[in-house]
């Protein structure tokens, strides 16, 4: 009986013993982690090295109109450096689109239509190039007729309140009605 323990002892002690060693070393391997740590953690929560890790990327500088004539080799005003932006949008078009002065000019149609086709290009073009089913897809004449049909104010109103799954004006809330409206003849124009 001596012989079967001595032979369940050893099966036991060299898997014990492994393990313990593993153990041991992983031990003194977190100890000598969190010692090197401490060092440079220290370190690294000073002061000087947190200011330096949350400092901003760059910087802006902004130099008022009356402050820009006063800076040395700059110009007068900063609207002679800078092109003129447009202006921001007040809720009304500068565009004639026909609705109480008559139909509009030529040269106002013209720009109508080259706004409309840039509200198109940026906003109306991901859903309208058939990758959306059931959109009508830009200059498918077929895919529009059925849609003329009801006139073109009936297809601005949709374009602006929305029809079935397409959001109100398209998803983009920045564009002005007017802006609909031109993109809505843009669309009719490569139809016909």
């Amino acid at each position: 009986m001596s012989k079967q323990i001595r032979r369940i002892n050893f099966l036991f002690s060299q898997p014990v013993a492994s393990i313990a060693s593993m153990g041991i070393v992983t031990f003194s391997m977190l100890v000598a982690g969190c010692t090197e740590q401490n060092t440079e953690t220290s370190e690294a929560m000073s002061p000087e090295a947190v200011a330096k890790r949350i400092e901003p990327v760059g910087k802006i500088n902004i130099i008022q109109p009356e402050e820009a004539s006063a800076t040395v080799g700059t110009p007068e005003s900063v609207e002679e450096e800078t092109p003129e932006a447009p202006a921001p949008d007040t809720g009304e078009s500068s565009l004639n689109t026909g609705t109480e002065e008559g139909p509009p000019l030529a040269s106002e149609k013209e720009a109508q239509l080259l706004h409309g086709k840039t509200v198109v290009e940026n906003s109306c073009a991901a859903c309208h190039t058939g990758k959306v089913p059931g959109a009508p897809v830009i200059g498918n004449a077929e895919d529009w007729r059925p849609r003329l049909v009801q006139g073109e104010e009936v297809l601005i109103q949709h374009a602006i309140q929305g029809y079935k799954a397409m959001p109100p004006k398209g998803g983009n809330f920045n564009l002005s009605d007017e802006d609909i409206a031109a993109a809505v003849a843009y669309l009719i124009s490569q139809v016909r």
